[in-house]
């Protein structure tokens, strides 16, 4: 992994074959299965889309497997990534969905930082830049107590790329500042960023060209480099002019969906978004209202023509702009659903 996150994609393969070849002498089923996820992982961030592919119909066989919970998080994760890579953002959204059901279960908000920046970037892919925003601030607030660096400095460039998207060169060349430094802090390469559809040369180009001033551009740069990683995450989490303050702490509280003017959901259907929105299945979903799974996919499918909508990620975006991912990601259900 060190070697993969430095760059050296070569080297990473190299031992990851080496690891996968061990495991197996050893008859580890786990460490296998984990092996050739990251295998995989190392393929997509070196551009072999070939090779990663392979791994990908392996590690769909795996998953029909008698695997732990956290392994099968980790085989679905890569097979998000691989998904986002090869632009099929349905299935990307569908797989980040399920892997972050599983994280949430075992508590593991690494897990769902990671499918978190992933679908972000779906979002971003498609041009839906304030969905991705919303997945970028969301993710930031849930790595400001934790500090996790390599978390925020990829936060930082998705929010910076969804900033300067929407027209906010200023405030993009601030986060891509920022990010710079505190990748070049862990000692972490960029390369591989590109493999995500992010064009980061291309994003920074248009936002350099959009404030057309050289001399603001540079200085804006400048500002972020100077930051913190803490002052990092509270500027990208800062109102504009005539914004309100955006929360400062993740504090679970009750939901309020009656009072949003853009609300069409019935009080059940907003139950069932709620809980799409934390990742749950439809059976999970079921389980946990006490109705049919028939009931929970007529719900489902009712919420997205209401919202003109097209996947259940997009119900979670939808959520959090109503301001409940922070509750979504730390409140147990049944505080969730005290309307």
């Amino acid at each position: 992994w060190i070697a993969l996150w430095q760059g050296d994609s070569d080297k990473a393969i190299a031992l990851l074959e080496e690891g996968r070849t061990l495991f197996r002498e050893l008859e580890d089923r786990r460490g296998v299965a984990i092996s050739i996820a990251n295998l995989g992982s190392a393929l997509l961030h070196q551009g072999d889309m070939e090779g990663a592919a392979v791994l990908r119909d392996e590690v769909e066989a795996l998953r029909g497997e008698p695997l732990d919970r956290f392994t099968l998080a980790w085989l679905t994760t890569f097979l998000a990534q691989e998904a986002l890579n090869e632009g099929d953002f349905e299935r990307s959204d569908a797989r980040a969905s399920e892997a972050i059901a599983i994280y949430r279960e075992l508590g593991d908000t690494r897990g769902t930082v990671m499918c978190h920046i992933g679908m972000g970037l779906t979002e971003l892919a498609r041009s839906n830049n304030e969905r991705a925003a919303l997945l970028f601030e969301e993710t930031l607030r849930l790595l400001r107590g934790p500090g996790e660096k390599l978390g925020i400095a990829y936060t930082l460039l998705g929010l910076a790329g969804a900033d300067a998207a929407r027209g906010e060169p200023g405030r993009a060349s601030r986060l891509w500042g920022a990010a710079e430094a505190l990748r070049e802090e862990i000692g972490v390469a960029l390369s591989h960023w590109d493999l995500y559809g992010y064009d980061y040369e291309g994003r920074v180009s248009a936002a350099r060209n959009m404030l057309g001033d050289e001399g603001a551009w540079e200085r804006a740069w400048a500002e972020g480099r100077a930051m913190t990683p803490d002052q990092a995450v509270e500027y990208a989490l800062g109102a504009r002019e005539g914004e309100p303050a955006p929360p400062t702490a993740l504090t679970p509280r009750k939901p309020s969906f009656v009072e949003a003017p853009d609300d069409p959901l019935t009080r059940r259907e907003r139950e069932v978004a709620v809980l799409v929105g934390r990742g749950l299945t439809d059976r999970q979903i079921s389980s946990e209202l006490s109705v049919s799974e028939r009931t929970v996919h007529s719900h489902v499918r009712n919420i997205l023509s209401k919202l003109a909508l097209s996947s259940r990620a997009q119900i979670a975006v939808w959520v959090g702009r109503l301001g409940l991912i922070a509750a979504i990601l730390t409140a147990p259900v049944e505080g969730l659903l005290g309307f």
